[in-house]
Parts: structure tokens; sequence; C-alpha cells
């Protein structure tokens, strides 16, 4: 990979008047700021704004303009048409698997950083109750990028092991 991106959005309330120009789900207005954070430049390389009507999912495409380069997503940008698309243009993925998903093992990285092949394991018994903590993740790709510190948002992320989607 070239670089690994984060991909977030944050909601700006504005002032009821501004509404129909930026329509949010409650009675007020709102705006999105929609980032993309570079962990390689270590700043953020691009941005747009939306209405905070509209979904996260919706404002991002995967295209050829992403190639050979790894993206981290929260559950907001998570679906199987996403994971089809990255893969199709070479682009790793790392988030969080949907609630009712049944993943499969494929590999881990021990504490020296080594990757280790699992074929495929299902993850205890694959039901939904078998979900993966916030440290596991679903990764279509070689390593996620090392975040340490804060990480995103403030919360600290050791994503520590790769699943596919059974």
């Amino acid at each position: 990979m070239k670089d690994w991106r984060a991909v977030d959005s944050e909601t700006i309330t504005l002032p009821k008047p501004l509404r129909p120009f930026f329509p949010a789900t409650n009675t007020r207005a709102g705006l999105k700021i929609h980032k993309v954070y570079s962990f390689g430049s270590n700043n953020i390389v691009g941005f747009h704004l939306s209405p905070a009507r509209r979904h996260d999912s919706s404002q991002l495409r995967i295209d050829e303009s992403w190639r050979d380069i790894g993206l981290l997503v929260d559950l907001g940008y998570a679906s199987i048409d996403r994971i089809r698309r990255c893969k199709r243009h070479d682009v790793g993925l790392v988030m969080r698997l949907k609630k009712g998903w049944k993943p499969a093992l494929l590999a881990m990285i021990n504490a020296m950083g080594e990757q280790i092949e699992l074929a495929g394991e299902p993850t205890r018994d694959g039901s939904a109750s078998s979900r993966p903590s916030t440290s596991q993740a679903l990764q279509t790709t070689a390593h996620p990028p090392a975040i340490t510190g804060g990480g995103i948002g403030g919360k600290s992320l050791n994503w520590s092991r790769m699943f596919r989607n059974a």
C-alpha cells in the first residue's frame, strides 16, 4: 500500500433558518464535514461538505483513484458492495463488522507484528454472539496501518485480527 487513510465525518449544528439549505435529521439545520486523513502524511488530504441528513456511506466512492491505498472506516461505511469495490480496485480495507455478519478468521498478527495465516476458520460458533470486539477488523489485503497514541477521535486502536465475511 502506498498510504493508509481514515475516512469519517462530523456534524455541525446550524441555526434553524438555514434548514432549507442544510437539512438535518432533527428540526435544526446541520452540515457534515467529510474528511480523509492520511496516516502517511499525518494530515487531512481531502474533505467535502454535505447536508447533515445525508448518510456517510453515500459520500464515499471507491474507484481507480484509491488503488494501492489502504482505507480505515467505521460502521457507517460498512457494506458488501464497498468490500467488493475495494477488492476490485486493490484497496486495503479495515472496518468493524456489522452485527449479523458471519466472519471467518483469515490471519492473526502476533505481538511481533508477524502475520499467521489460518485458512478461513470460523470465529467461535460463527453466530452473531461471536461478533468481533473493537480490536477486531475486516481486512481485504495486507497489514493495517500502525495506529498508536490517541488513535482516531481520541480512541486508541489496536487492530489485531483479519476477517472475511463467510
